[in-house]
């Protein structure tokens, strides 16, 4: 008993002083509840030795850029000519065009052609709750002709989520219907406060990460489908009121945008979502562009890879290459 009792506090006391909070909570996807707060400690560990920046804290959204401004991406009026086609693009960073040039993103490649503009009012780290919702309000006052959203897989995961890379708002249905909760928005700071208070007040880390083995490992099928189907009516029901509150002048249209692994390694996790979606845009008659199918028209699967997406000096593989922004700008302009 005395050996077992010294080996448990051994256990606790390197848990608590040498082990990072989030390899201790790892992620579970199924459960939006424990991944948010994965993501929550991640956050804190990253800045809470010098605080987190409060540049581009938004209440309503989480985050933003140009707060002060119009919260597009470019240096153009957002403004355009009556003969122009006005484009809004939604998003998060694989159409706001991280690792690229600030002109070589697909929305400003297409609003370099003639006769169109495009404001790009994508943010990175966005679900597809928070482009709704920055569309919503600061989008309908421009008034385009067509809305153009570039739904990455991941961001369906992070629309139930109050947690990505920063607190955000999230989405829950009920019998009222679709609800957004996380309002207010808590500053950078005041998350790092939460983050802490909730860490102080464990009684033991051995306990929580015995917990958090048992939650991974019974976690299965079951809860993976339930977290689908719920996942799945409220991504149905932003996309639903999205499309009904564009006039008859106006055209949605849909980027369907998988990950570079998809091509040569897929993760079942996330061609479920990615089917899920699909499915989604299907049942809604929302027209889009599939690039799992768009990107090999004329290119195998390893040259997509290669060729479409940003392979990092690290080895990890990132956001669109110039190459595949050109290809999507393409696509776009065919449509």
């Amino acid at each position: 008993l005395v050996t077992l009792a010294l080996s448990l506090a051994a256990a606790e006391t390197v848990l608590r002083w040498w082990v990072d909070p989030s390899r201790v909570y790892r992620t579970i996807r199924p459960l939006p509840a424990v991944s948010g707060f994965h993501n929550a400690l991640r956050f804190w560990e990253q800045h809470r030795a010098n605080g987190p920046s409060q540049v581009g804290h938004d209440p309503l959204l989480g985050w933003d850029f140009d707060i002060q401004g119009d919260r597009i991406r470019g240096v153009r009026p957002a403004t355009w000519a009556a003969d122009d086609l006005g484009i809004v693009a939604l998003g998060d960073s694989f159409t706001y065009g991280n690792e690229v040039g600030p002109r070589e993103n697909f929305s400003a490649l297409i609003d370099a052609r003639p006769g169109f503009r495009v404001l790009n009012m994508a943010i990175p780290g966005y679900g597809i709750g928070q482009a709704c919702l920055k569309y919503a309000y600061y989008g309908t006052e421009h008034n385009p002709d067509v809305v153009l959203f570039g739904i990455y897989v991941d961001d369906y995961h992070r629309t139930s989520l109050g947690f990505t890379s920063s607190a955000k708002p999230y989405f829950v249905i009920s019998p009222a219907g679709l609800g957004v909760l996380g309002q207010p928005v808590p500053t950078p700071a005041e998350q790092i406060g939460g983050v802490q208070r909730q860490l102080d007040q464990r009684r033991s880390v051995l306990w929580d990460a015995l917990q958090s083995l048992w939650l991974k490992a019974t976690t299965g099928p079951e809860q993976e489908a339930a977290y689908f189907d719920a996942t799945d009516l409220i991504v149905t029901e932003l996309l639903r009121q999205l499309g009904d509150s564009l006039g008859s002048h106006q055209r949605l249209i849909v980027i369907h945008i998988p990950r570079a692994e998809h091509f040569v390694d897929p993760d079942p996790f996330r061609a479920a979502m990615g089917k899920r979606l699909k499915g989604i845009y299907e049942a809604l008659d929302i027209e889009h562009i599939d690039l799992e199918v768009e990107f090999l028209n004329g290119a195998n699967a390893q040259q997509v890879f290669d060729r479409y997406y940003v392979h990092r000096s690290s080895g990890s593989v990132g956001h669109f290459s110039t190459a595949g922004h050109q290809r999507v700008m393409e696509l776009v302009l065919q449509r």
